[in-house]
């Protein structure tokens, strides 16, 4: 690999062949040791630290909170449909778990779980809302038809007088 007329290279780590690996050369040979592309080192190979350099530009993303959020936020929508608040019942919950769980991510941003949870309780919220509206609205509509009927049939029996009634022939 090496020739022996050419100088050797300083020690260093050096591309390993492998993509995203780095191998250490200790001047005159290569070393069992790897480690990943940008991580920082002390001055020798055998004290490795675990923390790497993260790409300049580069945010971490946090998928789950962003599904999260998603789900909260679909959720959300259908409890606001009179017609379709049990779907939203059952996605609300999921968004909110989803979401508690994004917000525990080590290294990710916490801003889309906490998005999710505040979506989830506030759809919740208008969801009870909307159903006790729909549900106001049966009852009201129940009650509203029966009242109607029963005085409406009373008028008619209280309304007629013994004048009113045709006369009983004797």
């Amino acid at each position: 690999m090496t020739d022996s007329t050419s100088p050797a290279a300083p020690a260093g780590w050096f591309p390993a062949g492998v993509e995203g690996q780095e191998r250490y050369w200790d001047g005159t040979a290569w070393t069992d040791q790897v480690r990943p592309v940008g991580t920082v080192v002390s001055e020798s190979p055998t004290t490795v630290e675990t923390s790497t350099a993260s790409a300049p530009g580069k945010k971490p993303r946090n998928v789950l909170g962003i599904v999260a959020l998603a789900v909260a936020a679909v959720g959300f929508i259908f409890a606001c449909i009179p017609g379709a608040l049990i779907v939203g019942w059952l996605l609300l919950p999921v968004g909110f778990i989803l979401g508690i769980v994004a917000l525990l991510q080590k290294g990710k941003p916490k801003w889309q779980g906490v998005a999710a949870i505040i979506v989830s309780v506030v759809g919740t919220i208008i969801g009870v809302i909307v159903f006790i509206a729909v549900v106001a609205g049966a009852v009201n509509n129940a009650v509203g038809d029966t009242v109607t009927d029963e005085v409406g049939s009373s008028a008619v029996g209280e309304g007629t007088s013994a004048s009113d009634a045709p006369a009983a022939e004797e």
